[in-house]
């Protein structure tokens, strides 16, 4: 927390939204996410007019829209959810009962990394890479579980800059699975409020 400007420069975010531009397969996409404490979240992924996904959780309950099919989440998403649409997940982990375990040492690019396990209490687990020199958040991972089978997610953040004294990536690349796309955030704004409308799961 303190490489990112601090626990208490942090906890003073109550809204955020962020626009990041990124490309897939020759489609131009925006990804579109919005949080409001204490863990309110909206996202969206859209190619043009087309909405391709969009999720939204309203502290209790949620629902994931893919092409138009709404879908609303199960008890154990719900759960997740909690935790992940939080504005900084890790500074509630403690009261969230998420358990952190170090596990080692890694390189993420040209960096060493710490790498720590983190477990969910819905039994979910990922690993979060930092920066053994800044402290930095370098690298998260996921294996996610689809009726398709099982693939890794992992997002790896770079070019970190500093907004209102607290810094954000600004590129990140996302794996899923053998796909691997490059996003690059174009706005980020910080506590210009947002309608609890946003967030209505209908």
């Amino acid at each position: 927390m303190q490489a990112l400007g601090g626990a208490d420069k942090l906890g003073e975010i109550k809204y955020i939204t962020q626009e990041m531009k990124a490309s897939m397969q020759g489609l131009d996409l925006k990804i579109t996410s919005i949080r409001k404490a204490p863990n309110m979240s909206f996202e969206s992924v859209t190619a043009g007019e087309m909405e391709l996904k969009k999720m939204l959780f309203d502290g209790t309950a949620g629902v994931e829209v893919v092409q138009g099919q709404a879908k609303p989440l199960d008890e154990k998403k719900i759960q997740e959810s909690m935790v992940e649409s939080r504005i900084v997940p890790e500074i509630s982990y403690e009261d969230l009962g998420v358990k952190l375990t170090l596990t080692g040492l890694e390189k993420v690019g040209e960096e060493d990394a710490y790498v720590v396990e983190v477990e969910q209490p819905s039994g979910k687990k990922s690993y979060a890479y930092f920066s053994k020199e800044s402290g930095l958040k370098l690298k998260e991972s996921t294996t996610m579980e689809t009726p398709q089978g099982s693939f890794t997610q992992s997002v790896e953040y770079h070019d970190y800059q500093e907004i209102d004294g607290i810094k954000f990536p600004h590129k990140a690349k996302i794996g899923m699975g053998p796909q691997v796309m490059e996003a690059e955030v174009v706005n980020i704004e910080l506590n210009t409020g947002v309608s609890d409308d946003v967030f209505k799961v209908e």
